[in-house]
Order: C-alpha cells, then sequence, then structure tokens
C-alpha cells in the first residue's frame, strides 16, 4: 500500500441529496424558508433552490443552514458531515453502526500516519496491514445495509405461511382462513414451484425469472415418460417429477387432472394427459404436450398491480397463485418469482431486507441454493421445524454438514432455529414426571430445553424462537428477525473493537524491546508451523464419495432425474456434491495443522510474559478463521470445475445411466457403482492429481502466505 506524502482524498462531504434532507430537517424543526434565510443571511430564494435541488450549497452554507436549526437531529447530522473519510466512503447518515464505521477510519489514519512518520521495521507494518484488513472488511460489511433472510425448512413444515406474516404479506379480510389470508399460497406442501424472494420496490409486482427452453422441454419429456410408465407399471421404482412442476405444466398444456360430475351424477376423476398417453406413442406425446405449451408466447417476465386496482394485496395473492400453477398464459413455468412490495420489511426502515423461501426440502439440503445462503456473510439462515420434530432430521442433517464443511462461524452468527407450532401441539408437552404443561408459553419454554440439548454437541450459540401462525404475534417474529440481523453486524462492531485495542497496544509498545522480543516469540511459533506444515494431511476419502452416498440414498426418480441431465438436476446436482465432498475433506485434512496452530496461540495468551501481545495474538486468531473458511471454500469450488467439463461432457456415461432404469431392483446402488467407476478409471487419474495440485496451491495461498507475511525477518529489513 502507498503512504506517500500526498494526502489522500476526503470523501465528498456533501451528499447529492443534501437539499432534501435540509428540507426535511426544517420541516421537522417547524421553521420556514425565511427564518433560515434571516438566521443564515442567505437570499429566500437561493435557500428554495437549495431544497429543491437546483442548486448545490457549498459545505460552509450547509453548516450554518444546520446550526440555524434548534434540532439535536440537525446538530448529530452537522457532527456527521464534519466528519473527515480519508480511506472508507462515507457511509449513509442514518446507518445504525455509523460510530463504529468512524471508529474504523480513525483507526485506519492512525495506521497510515504511524507508518508514513515512524517507518517501523517490516515485521510491524505486516502487523498493521493484517490490522488494515481487518479493518476494511468490517467497514464495508456494516456501510452496506442489505441483508437477506432464508427460510429454510422441509416441505409442508409451514415456513412460507411465518414468512408471509413476518412481511405482512396477508389480506385484510378477517373472515378468511389463515391459509387464504397469506398472499403468498401454501398448502400442505409442494405449492410452490421454485425460490421466492419478497424484496421493497416502488410499487406491488412480480418479477419471474423463467425455467429455460430446454429444461422445459426436458420436463415434459419426464412427464411423458412418467405418464407412459403409468400405463404399463412395469417398474418397482416410478419416473416422476416434483408435483408442483407437474401440476404447473399440466395447466399450461391444458391438460389439468380434474373430477367431473358424471351422468349418475357421481363425481369422476378425468385426466386428460394420461388419456392423451394411452393414444400417443412416447415421442408422439412429448412433441405434442411440448407444443401445448406455447413457450413462444410465454415472454411476460414483469407484471406490475394496475393503476386502478384498489384491493393489492389481493391482487398480488392472485396474480401470484395463477403464476405458480402455470395459469397465465403469457407467463412461463417460474423458477424464481420475485415478490416486489412498496414497503419496508419486518416493520423496520434501518435495512434494506429481503426475505427468500427456498424450495422445500424434500430429501437433503445440501443443494446448491442452500449452500449459497449459507455462504452469504450477508445473510441470515432460519431453519424451520415442526414442533413435534423440533430440530428435526433434516436440519440437524444440515447443521452437521456445515460443521463438516464450513464456515463453522455462520451457525453462532448467522443461523436460528425457528420452531413452528400448530394449535394446540404446544399444550400437549409434558415434562419429565409426565405432566402436561398449562400455557403455550410453558410448552415453549420446555421444548426450548429439549432442543437445547439437541444442539449442544455442535458447541454454537444457536437462537431458538417458537412461532404459531394462528396464535402468535407476527410482528414479535418480525423484530426477533431484525434482531438476529442486528446481532450479525454487532458482531462486526465487537471485531472493529478488538481491532482497535491491538492497534493500542501495538502504538504503545513497537519500541519497546520486552514487547519487541514477545513478538519475536510469536512470529518465531508462526513460523514453526509454516515449517512443519508446507502441506496438509493425506487424503482419505476421495471427492466423490459424498456424491455416491447421496445417489444411493436420494428417491429413485430424483436419481433418474440427474442422469437425464448430465448432473444438473436442482434436487441433486452431482458437481456440487463432489464440491462438498472435496471440501469436508479438506477441512479434515487440515484440522489438526489448525488445532496446533489455535493450541500454540491459546498456549501464548495464557502466560502473563505475553500480555503486550495478546491483542495481536486475537487478532491471528481471528485471521486464521478466515483463513480456514477460505481454503476450504476455495477446495470446494476447484473440485466443482476439475470433473464437471469431463463429467458432463461424457455423453457415453450419462446414456449407460439412463439405460439402466427398468432392468430391475438395486437402481440406485447400481447408479452410485457406475459413477463410482467412472472417477476410478485409470484415465481419469490426472484429474484427480490437479485437484490435489489446486488444493495444495490453495493451501500455499489462503493460509501459509497470509502467515508469511506476519514472519518476515526483522533484520532484514
Amino acid at each position: 500500500m502507498d503512504h506517500s506524502d500526498n494526502p489522500k482524498p476526503v470523501s465528498s462531504a456533501i451528499p447529492p441529496n443534501i437539499g432534501a434532507s435540509l428540507a426535511n430537517f426544517r420541516t421537522a424543526a417547524n421553521l420556514r424558508q425565511s427564518a433560515i434565510a434571516d438566521k443564515t443571511g442567505v437570499d429566500q430564494s437561493k435557500i428554495s433552490r437549495i431544497e429543491n435541488g437546483e442548486v448545490m450549497p457549498s459545505l460552509t452554507e450547509v453548516k450554518s443552514y444546520l446550526k440555524a436549526l434548534p434540532t439535536k437531529e440537525a446538530r448529530a447530522y452537522l457532527n456527521y458531515l464534519e466528519k473527515q473519510w480519508r480511506v472508507l466512503p462515507r457511509p449513509a447518515a442514518g446507518n445504525p453502526e455509523l460510530e463504529a464505521i468512524w471508529q474504523a477510519e480513525q483507526q485506519l489514519q492512525i495506521l497510515d500516519a504511524f507508518e508514513h512518520k515512524r517507518n517501523p521495521t517490516q515485521p510491524v507494518r505486516a502487523e498493521c496491514e493484517m490490522h488494515r484488513q481487518s479493518l476494511r472488511a468490517s467497514a464495508e460489511f456494516l456501510t452496506r445495509q442489505d441483508h437477506q433472510i432464508a427460510f429454510v425448512g422441509s416441505i409442508g413444515v409451514g415456513k412460507t405461511t411465518a414468512l408471509s406474516l413476518a412481511a405482512g404479506l396477508t389480506l385484510s379480510d378477517p373472515s378468511t382462513t389463515l391459509q387464504n389470508k397469506v398472499v403468498l399460497e401454501t398448502g400442505s406442501g409442494r405449492t410452490t414451484i421454485g425460490e421466492v424472494r419478497v424484496k421493497s420496490g416502488p410499487k406491488w409486482g412480480l418479477v419471474v425469472e423463467p425455467f429455460s427452453d430446454l429444461e422445459i422441454y426436458q420436463l415434459v419429456g419426464d412427464l411423458s415418460e412418467a405418464l407412459k410408465e403409468a400405463k404399463t407399471d412395469i417398474t418397482q421404482d416410478r419416473k416422476e417429477i416434483p408435483k408442483e412442476l407437474e401440476r404447473a405444466l399440466r395447466n399450461m398444456a391444458g391438460l389439468p387432472s380434474t373430477t367431473r360430475k358424471g351422468a349418475d351424477g357421481m363425481r369422476v376423476r378425468y385426466d386428460g394427459a394420461a388419456e392423451l398417453a394411452q393414444k400417443l406413442e412416447l415421442e408422439e406425446l412429448r412433441s405434442d404436450f411440448a407444443s401445448r405449451l406455447k413457450l413462444w408466447s410465454r415472454q411476460t417476465r414483469e407484471l406490475w398491480i394496475p393503476g386502478d386496482e384498489t384491493a393489492p394485496q389481493r391482487w398480488l395473492r392472485d396474480i401470484f397463485g395463477k403464476i405458480n400453477k402455470g395459469l397465465l398464459p403469457d407467463v412461463s413455468l417460474p423458477k424464481r418469482i420475485d415478490v416486489i412490495v412498496p414497503q419496508t420489511l419486518l416493520n423496520q426502515s434501518t435495512f434494506d431486507v429481503g426475505l427468500i423461501d427456498t424450495r422445500g426440502v424434500a430429501e437433503t439440503a445440501v443443494r446448491p441454493d442452500i449452500r449459497n445462503s449459507i455462504n452469504d456473510p450477508r445473510a441470515v439462515v432460519i431453519l424451520c421445524s415442526s414442533f413435534n420434530a423440533a430440530p428435526d432430521q433434516t436440519m440437524i442433517r444440515l447443521i452437521e454438514h456445515v460443521v463438516a464443511t464450513g464456515p463453522e462461524r455462520m451457525l453462532s452468527e448467522r443461523l436460528a432455529l425457528l420452531v413452528l407450532p400448530r394449535p394446540g401441539e404446544s399444550l400437549q408437552t409434558k415434562d419429565d414426571m409426565g405432566n402436561p404443561v398449562e400455557s403455550d408459553a410453558d410448552g415453549y419454554d420446555l421444548k426450548h430445553d429439549q432442543v437445547l440439548t439437541v444442539l449442544k454437541p455442535f458447541k454454537a450459540d444457536i437462537p431458538i424462537f417458537f412461532f404459531n401462525a394462528v396464535s402468535d404475534d407476527a410482528g414479535a417474529l418480525s423484530v426477533h428477525l431484525t434482531d438476529l440481523v442486528h446481532r450479525m453486524r454487532q458482531r462486526q462492531v465487537g471485531r472493529i473493537a478488538e481491532t482497535t485495542d491491538a492497534i493500542s497496544q501495538l502504538m504503545r509498545n513497537y519500541r519497546v524491546e520486552k514487547a519487541n522480543l514477545v513478538r519475536r516469540d510469536v512470529i518465531k511459533t508462526l513460523q514453526v508451523f509454516i515449517d512443519q506444515h508446507p502441506e496438509i494431511g493425506e487424503r482419505l476419502n476421495p471427492p466423490y464419495d459424498f456424491l455416491i452416498s447421496m445417489l444411493r440414498n436420494h428417491y429413485a426418480s430424483t436419481v433418474w432425474a440427474t442422469t437425464r441431465r448430465q448432473g444438473l438436476w436442482y434436487n441433486l446436482n452431482v458437481y456440487h456434491a463432489v464440491g462438498e465432498g472435496a471440501a469436508a475433506e479438506a477441512k479434515r485434512r487440515s484440522q489438526a495443522s489448525f488445532e496446533g496452530l489455535e493450541e500454540h496461540l491459546n498456549n501464548m495468551l495464557g502466560k502473563k510474559d505475553f500480555r503486550s501481545s495478546h491483542p495481536f495474538l486475537r487478532e491471528i486468531f481471528k485471521n486464521v478463521a478466515l483463513w480456514k473458511e477460505s481454503f476450504v471454500d476455495r477446495v470446494q469450488r476447484e473440485a466443482t470445475e476439475t470433473f464437471r467439463p469431463a463429467l458432463q461432457d461424457d455423453i457415453t456415461f450419462w446414456e449407460e445411466c439412463r439405460e439402466r432404469w427398468g432392468q430391475g431392483g438395486g437402481y440406485r446402488q447400481d447408479i452410485g457403482s457406475t459413477f463410482r467407476k467412472w472417477f476410478e478409471e485409470p484415465k481419469r487419474e490426472h484429474l484427480h492429481k490437479l485437484l490435489e495440485a489446486k488444493t495444495a496451491l490453495a493451501w500455499e495461498q489462503e493460509v501459509l502466505d497470509p502467515l508469511r507475511a506476519l514472519c518476515t525477518d526483522s533484520d532484514k529489513d
């Protein structure tokens, strides 16, 4: 980093919307423009032009204007404008962590001035750079006020209803049932086709990201084969596509499964698609079904509320339901639906919060879409579980997978468990003596303790809260969710405070001989670690083991679906599974090394003689966790992309997998064996060696290089 004599530019002290802000402060103070003109000596017409945005005032004029206002809000804003931001961009005035960001800015200025004036040794400069990176990362995180809250849960658990109530997406009709009141279509499960994202926007609307035409035609092929198989019924395992996708495709093609009254007045089931399947051969059925969809006419991607609509929530519910069921002739099959509402979410205006309703988990939560939320440092992940099963095994397995593959910190910082009791369930809870509880609150408390016991082995502070959609206050749920965002941000505030302590200690001791001796001992320990761990531990499990386990434990129809798509089925993505297996193995291989390093750091933290370096050691601790996560995450990505090109393009392999269907029992085991054979063929050995080389490079660059930067020999400086 350049620390020359040239002063760094100061971030603009005058925000572009300053006129509107000044006008708001004046209105809140109940003053007229003429009063401001009298107090500042500025012509009233100019005051008007400034407030209208026609004239950009000077900083002196802005200060004079604000000093004329007798409110604490105006004084606070004046204080905000007077701060000189030389390193970081100026955050918004309403940022709740403004003081923490300013603290980071001040410390960054101190570091720059210190290096420029004192010309410290290279090890001290390396420590300064570590602190600088920590401050920047936390400040940049806090400067942004956008966050996502992702709801993850098994099919039918009630997460969509909970999300809708927290977001205020309900009809105001008190006479309707809860299911009919919720704007986002709900049911007993298998209702919503894809991911739904709720976000703030200019007005009520829906933005649809559809499946590609190719993906839809593949689904049509799957459904056609399932319909033909239903006729012949020659296999034990059944071909099928998810019910929600089948329903939408049938509706789009005008071939729904319905009931009709017969001549005798009795209702009988009528299935237009099944009737068509009886008449046509497979290829004819696929062609006929595909043409009925009329995908060429389904080009609408955005739908906005009409100007004369007086019931926006009801309009949104109606249009969302039709899109979700494939009932709008100009809208294709939705992969994702963005729901836009002209209001801030969770009854707060501090953060720009988006809510994500992920696809219901049918078999495993180890999916790319859920992993994206887990890896997103700005996202809170809400694991939803039914009351009686809480925490259900699907969510437990997801937590176990996070522990195995990282990032571990997210368990304590960005994860929460939402338990969703149905009416009456909590009152059926009994204590160890068999005595029933007397109230819902008592039932919640007892269940909370039970859940806490199950989660205890994970050694993570995972918040647990409850919400009965029928009887509990949705406003309280919104508060809980907002508090989780605050909690996540406070972690970054704490990190800025910790780094500030480390910098203060560095400033006091950088020339004290005893402190320098301690620093040399710390650096010597780090250097020993580098020398002893040039490579990570030996690989025990190949990256494809996890994939084969998934293949053998998923539904046969899911395995069949992914083989038809060269491994890219959303509920079983072959390449993602290989990456997850590699990540778990990378973490296992490096665990002993990291534990050894952390033990050395802890030993030094326990010594009084090392007190002067305790803040420095804690900073290293914090960064080690980040380096570990970066290493594992990089190996996951490298494994995914190392094997994907060769595997995806191996048409002969995929044909072999597809031909296995219908040849007797043991389908999933045989497909797993076929995959294992592919990975273990001698001609793939170069791919395994390539991944091993990439893993070694990741260890070098993500772990050893940052440590080396701290270990530069001061005598050579």
